[in-house]
């Protein structure tokens, strides 16, 4: 008996292979809300208030709270298979709307950046998905009872999806099924009792109060277009293309589906109201639209179906030409460029995201073209298959297994290689990092914090893993200026490549002296003798305690093994400046700004040198940059201004006088006074 492999079943299996390998070696997970989520679900069985949660989600918790006690390496594995369902739902549904070459809505939605990536990692957004999926399916095939189960659980996947449950009563009331309505809000009547009976104050309307109650939004305010104006990155050139060209038939054929189309609008529109409202703590983060990747991807397969309808016919093609260019035109003005940490918008143009829509869209032409001429060929085979490639390969690449390793966690694989190969990691540890812990196995999250309580009650040699992002005073934790103070020794730091973030090991030892504390980075250095942060660590040590010329070897060692951290140019540009070599130290400044141009700092003294030189058009442009980083530079403006009176510009240097005048500068005051009055 000959088998037949169905195209749906092999692109299911092999998709659900390639979620499960990519999330497996991933280097990180998708953000950190991953593990704070998933070390808190190991501890729900002794902390009742994770089931109740609103970051956790009831469902996610009541779905994991087992396997992750097995390890992190569940999540994938599990939240992988909940997408391949997602996925076949879709097809099974889009089967019995007749939806022609069904399989496609898999590929349109298992290869979307953002579903891919986050739908490996512990976020809840995946299931939200899923039950949007399973609800449409059951609703199709009229089984109402699961159409309800799937509605009622969706506000314990994500809150915000109470809104759209009023599309989901539409179809409830349309088909006189009225005794299923009062059970979409199942979910969140249940989850307010729990809620109610496990608080302190059994207050009947706790979902309530706890949704107006969640304190300060640790994001802000986000433009009101977050969410509409990055939508291309979310679902990728392929499922973007024909998601507009699907929107654009049903408008122009007025074939809209309540259900499908009504929520995705709604769902965009309410993230996007989401995204500006400060207390609704979304930060404006892109992975939440994943919600309504199931009806992007519906409406997509219905775009890709118009797409080959409109390419057979010679009257049509000029429509959709007109798509076609009108997708093109949008994504140059707002798509063209490179987004940086799934999230922020940036000046620096992207090689991959328009030119991929360019190739598709030339594709798409020259296969129209093709079926002009006397060349008789199959346009779907063609079109899908080589639709589909570009689609796997642009996710692939884009959402690799390191895509989520920022300057912030790469700082943080530095330090973990040191910890791991010394003797830190068998001593006692206070550290506050999610990822951090995660890379270092560590049992459990939040045990031992970086706070003056944990600190002061620690054991000697404990370790401390102080950072720039969790340790800090707006997280609980404190400056790291005020731990040497609580008898601890700093042993080294490793700052982010773009200046933003830093992460600094001390050790507990009361009493220690500076040859101490230089024993104790010989000993890590022998460990591991090719580490240029503990030659860094133990340079900045020398700098501090004035003994600049055994500074000045080691981070020339440093230098030697790494010529790319731009802190130890900076530096060697500090030991240069005070030896007052000041073409070195612009050798070496120059070369930390190359590295790294977020220094404001550095540009203000590399505008001073330049000013001593006489390089006055070169002390404007220092001093400029420097202002580009931070507008109230006071300093940079009366330097700047004396550059301008130099270079014979006295209306500028005014202007940066009066500016610098207006921020308190006496100096500033005086010398427009002089040159300005008149």
């Amino acid at each position: 008996m000959k088998v037949r492999i169905q195209p749906a079943a092999l692109l299911l299996a092999s998709g659900y292979f390639i979620y499960v390998l990519s999330g497996l070696l991933a280097e990180g997970t998708w953000d950190d809300d991953c593990i704070s989520r998933y070390y808190n679900t190991r501890n729900a069985f002794s902390d009742y208030k994770v089931w109740i949660s609103l970051f956790h989600r009831p469902l996610w918790v009541i779905l994991f709270a087992i396997p992750v006690q097995l390890g992190y390496w569940v999540v994938p594995v599990i939240m992988s298979a909940l997408c391949a369902i997602t996925a076949y739902a879709l097809y099974r549904s889009a089967k019995i709307k007749g939806q022609q070459h069904a399989w496609f809505v898999i590929i349109l939605l298992l290869f979307q950046p953002y579903f891919f990536g986050v739908g490996k990692d512990a976020l809840t957004e995946p299931l939200a998905a899923l039950l949007m999926a399973l609800g449409y399916w059951a609703l199709l095939k009229k089984q109402y009872r699961w159409f309800v189960i799937c509605g009622a659980l969706l506000p314990l996947a994500r809150l915000e999806g109470v809104v759209l449950l009023a599309f989901w009563a539409i179809p409830l009331i349309r088909h006189k099924q009225w005794k299923h309505i009062p059970f979409l809000g199942a979910g969140m009547l249940a989850w307010n009792i729990a809620g109610m009976l496990f608080s302190a104050s059994a207050d009947p309307i706790w979902l309530v109060h706890e949704v107006l109650n969640r304190g300060e939004d640790p994001y802000g305010e986000v433009s009101f277009f977050a969410f509409m104006g990055r939508y291309y990155y979310v679902v990728g050139p392929v499922t973007f293309l024909f998601l507009v060209i699907g929107l654009l038939e049903t408008m122009l054929q007025r074939k809209f589906d309540l259900f499908i189309h009504g929520q995705f609008w709604c769902g965009i529109l309410l993230y996007s109201i989401l995204a500006g409202w400060d207390t609704a703590r979304s930060g404006g983060f892109l992975r939440h639209m994943i919600v309504v990747g199931p009806f992007a991807a519906l409406i997509a397969l219905d775009g890709f179906n118009h797409t080959l309808s409109l390419l057979q016919r010679a009257r049509t093609r000029r429509r959709l030409a007109i798509y076609l260019a009108f997708v093109l035109v949008i994504c140059w003005i707002w798509f063209r460029n490179h987004l940086e940490g799934h999230h922020e918008y940036t000046d620096t143009f992207s090689w991959i995201n328009f030119p991929s829509l360019v190739v598709l869209v030339l594709g798409i032409v020259v296969l129209g073209f093709l079926s002009r001429t006397r060349i008789k060929m199959n346009l779907m085979p063609a079109l899908g298959i080589g639709i589909s490639v570009m689609a796997v390969s642009f996710t692939l690449i884009t959402e690799h297994p390191g895509a989520s390793i920022n300057p912030e966690r790469q700082a943080l694989h530095e330090v973990i290689a040191i910890y791991r190969q010394t003797d830190l990691h068998s001593k006692a540890l206070i550290a506050s990092h999610p990822h951090f812990l995660k890379k270092i196995n560590a049992s459990q999250w939040k045990k031992n914090d970086v706070t003056r309580h944990n600190l002061l009650k620690a054991q000697e040699g404990t370790v401390v893993v102080w950072d720039g992002h969790y340790s800090t005073p707006r997280k609980g934790g404190l400056n790291n200026t005020e731990i040497p103070g609580l008898g601890y020794i700093e042993l080294f730091r490793v700052l982010a490549t773009d200046n933003s973030y830093s992460v600094i090991v001390y050790e507990k030892k009361d009493r220690a002296t500076t040859d101490d504390v230089e024993d104790r980075l010989n000993e890590l250095m022998a460990a591991i003798p090719t580490s240029p942060h503990l030659y860094f660590g133990l340079a900045r040590h020398q700098y501090l305690n004035k003994n600049y010329q055994r500074s000045e070897q080691n981070i020339m060692q440093a230098l030697a093994l790494d010529s790319n951290q731009f802190v130890f140019h900076l530096m060697l540009g500090d030991l240069a400046y005070l030896d007052q070599e000041i073409e070195k130290a612009l050798q070496y400044y120059t070369k930390s700004i190359q590295l790294c141009p977020r220094q404001m700092r550095v540009h203000t003294i590399m505008g001073n040198l330049h000013y001593q030189l006489k390089h006055h058009e070169s002390a404007v442009n220092a001093y400029t940059d420097a202002l580009n980083f931070n507008k109230n530079d006071v300093e940079a403006y009366l330097m700047r201004g004396r550059a301008h009176q130099e270079l014979g510009q006295i209306q500028a240097a005014c202007q940066d006088w009066e500016k610098a005048k207006e921020l308190g500068h006496a100096q500033a005051k005086k010398q427009f006074a002089r040159y300005c009055n008149d």
